[in-house]
């Protein structure tokens, strides 16, 4: 409701209700190994299936087709059965002062919790990621079956457990890292496709933003 809204944000500016949060920041190169602007995100970021997912609806968005919860999970079951690489990974992690992490197909990268939603439902990679600490990731190594599913329940449960020694790396306030890509891989940025990259930059940038609160 627009004028509700409007509402709640002057009674706030009265009163002062304001805070200031951290965003996350991603500098990509493309297929053309061309670089591309700084973009800054709000909520999350990825490579990989997500991009995949994000990249697919938004076609059907403008062939006319509503976005709606269900559509969305169709698509993912769509793309995971019948057209995304589920043997090869293509994507490696690195941060400073640590091996690389290597066999990788999906990056999750939060600035917030929750990742997204499922109509009402959250559903959340890194529960602990939040507006005032640094960024979060989710790395999905394996995408057989059986993990998939595992995965989904952690995700639909918001469970905060850390990496696994075989499937999962999760990386908590983190100030910077890198996903690198042996082939162009789609990335998405805050649900928007950014199209195809081999390679992309995530940075932690601290109170970059002020916003105003609604009151209790």
């Amino acid at each position: 409701d627009p004028v509700s809204a409007a509402g709640e944000i002057l009674a706030a500016l009265r009163q002062d209700s304001i805070r200031t949060i951290g965003l996350g920041s991603v500098e990509v190169t493309g297929a053309d190994h061309t670089r591309a602007p700084l973009r800054w995100f709000l909520a999350n970021a990825g490579l990989g299936f997500d991009a995949e997912i994000i990249e697919a609806m938004e076609a059907q968005r403008s062939a006319g087709t509503a976005a709606t919860p269900g559509r969305y999970l169709s698509t993912t079951l769509r793309k995971f059965f019948r057209s995304t690489d589920r043997h090869t990974p293509v994507l490696t992690l690195t941060r400073a002062g640590q091996d690389p992490v290597e066999g990788v197909f999906i990056t999750i990268v939060q600035n917030t919790s929750p990742w997204t939603y499922l109509g009402g439902w959250a559903v959340d990679a890194c529960p602990h990621a939040s507006f005032d600490t640094g960024i979060d990731l989710f790395a999905l190594r394996r995408m057989g079956l059986t993990t998939a599913l595992r995965t989904a329940g952690r995700l639909l449960r918001r469970s905060p457990a850390g990496s696994t020694r075989d499937s999962i790396t999760v990386w908590h306030d983190q100030v910077s890292f890198s996903v690198t890509a042996t082939r162009p891989t789609p990335a998405q940025v805050d649900g928007e496709s950014l199209g195809s990259v081999v390679r992309a930059d995530f940075a932690s940038q601290p109170r970059a933003l002020r916003t105003v609160l609604p009151l209790p």
